[in-house]
């Protein structure tokens, strides 16, 4: 079957463009795109069609598709509502965050696509932020939002091609629990592997058998997610930020949170200053 390309449809300056699809008939032909792809369904189903077989995408169930792939898009079932969540991604902005985390991009997103369910709270933390954009918001905010939203898909591919890996090792277990947790995010990755009793070098060869993140890079990704919420949901500096997540160079935590999310601190502070709690 002959595909068509799409090219990105977004502005010139975009990164990202998004949009929601509910329309009675789906009907999308048979083509590829200059541009990865992640499609999520919040509601219903939707059928992609590639050149040997069908798969459905069911609710809460995310598919990433390499730019050279190509399907069509069809909703199986006109009686039954759907909520398609589409996201066309530039090459480049990928490429940049598999680099700014460390992730080898041909080894963990798709040569041809991937699709995987997310759970409830991957749903909440990944997606519904999206919910609130509405169309007086700035550009600026809507592509913050659109950004970080891209870096969590790319993130849960990542976890999903190494789950298979999660229970071999209970030191990789543990230093994975004790990075999450925000009581250690004051230490440096050396110290807390110290605090648990191992070496950085140690720690870092048994992720690297694991084919996981390096640890400094996941525990730093850790701090960053950490910061983001902590400007959407408080008053802080970014000063106090930065201090709260163990970054004491605001330079450095400037440059990594940019990197991360393709947006300042700054910048993302003032756009979620409203609707704040004071703690």
């Amino acid at each position: 079957m002959k595909a068509f390309t799409t090219d990105f449809a977004g502005n010139t300056g975009s990164e990202i463009c998004f949009r929601i699809d509910k329309r009675k008939t789906l009907s999308f032909g048979f083509h590829n795109h200059t541009f990865w792809e992640f499609m999520f369904v919040e509601k219903g189903k939707v059928l992609n069609t590639f050149d040997t077989h069908e798969k459905v995408l069911s609710k809460n169930e995310l598919c990433i598709l390499n730019p050279s792939t190509s399907h069509s898009v069809t909703n199986p079932d006109e009686t039954e509502p759907y909520l398609l969540f589409n996201f066309e991604v530039k090459k480049e902005f990928v490429e940049q965050i598999c680099s700014t985390l460390g992730i080898d991009l041909y080894e963990v997103l798709p040569t041809t696509y991937t699709q995987f369910p997310l759970s409830d709270n991957e749903v909440i933390n990944s997606i519904h932020a999206l919910n609130l954009i509405t169309d007086n918001d700035l550009e600026s905010k809507k592509e913050s939002l659109l950004r970080i939203t891209v870096t969590k898909f790319i993130m849960l591919a990542y976890q999903r091609k190494n789950s298979h890996l999660q229970s071999q090792n209970h030191i990789v277990l543990k230093m994975i629990e004790e990075m999450k947790n925000t009581e250690n995010f004051s230490l440096s990755i050396k110290e807390l592997c110290e605090k648990l009793g191992y070496s950085h070098e140690y720690v870092t060869r048994l992720f690297k058998q694991e084919n996981f993140l390096p640890p400094n890079k996941l525990f730093l990704f850790n701090k960053l997610a950490y910061a983001r919420n902590l400007f959407v949901h408080s008053h802080l500096s970014i000063n106090e930020v930065a201090s709260l997540c163990g970054i004491y160079s605001i330079s450095y935590f400037n440059k990594t949170f940019k990197d991360c999310y393709g947006i300042s601190p700054a910048t993302y502070k003032k756009q979620n200053v409203k609707n704040k709690p004071n703690f």
